[in-house]
């Protein structure tokens, strides 16, 4: 298991800014998928906020995932815009979310205002999603708080 950037971690893998030597990894490719503007309802549930694409020539293992909101929406630990957590779910063809088509694969855990991770460093269980030589689509979705501030903007990324 190799942390990459970007705080996704694969076993096997290393990726930086560019693609992984053949020698270290089948994954050879994350891209960041842009989520469309929207408006969701306070108290909505699995609202799509991040997504991106795996794409490589084997197989290899999603185990973690750090996410932030640079928006300014925060999750209960600080005004309640955001549940604490947050679903990951896989889709292995269609990069447009559907829940009825994707896998909830696990949660992302609030570890700071803006922040969700999981993984044994934030007690949450690892992700444990085998990633094949075909593409798939990795879709993060939150639920809107029933008293969330009005004019609050989700804005997930990454972190480096």
């Amino acid at each position: 298991m190799v942390r990459i950037n970007h705080h996704v971690i694969l076993t096997g893998l290393i990726l930086g800014f560019g693609l992984a030597p053949a020698l270290w990894a089948q994954i050879s490719g994350i891209n960041v998928v842009t989520v469309p503007a929207a408006t969701y309802v306070v108290g909505s549930n699995n609202d799509l906020v991040y997504e991106f694409q795996m794409s490589g020539s084997g197989t290899d293992t999603l185990e973690e995932l750090l996410v932030q909101d640079t928006g300014n929406a925060f999750n209960s630990m600080n005004n309640y815009d955001l549940s604490n957590l947050l679903t990951v779910w896989f889709q292995p063809s269609s990069p447009t979310f559907s829940p009825g088509a994707a896998v909830s694969v696990g949660t992302l855990k609030a570890i700071d205002p803006a922040d969700w991770s999981n993984g044994p460093f934030y007690s949450t269980p690892s992700l444990n999603l085998p990633i094949t030589a075909q593409v798939g689509y990795i879709f993060v979705t939150a639920n809107v708080s029933t008293i969330a501030n009005p004019n609050d903007t989700i804005q997930m990324a990454m972190l480096d």
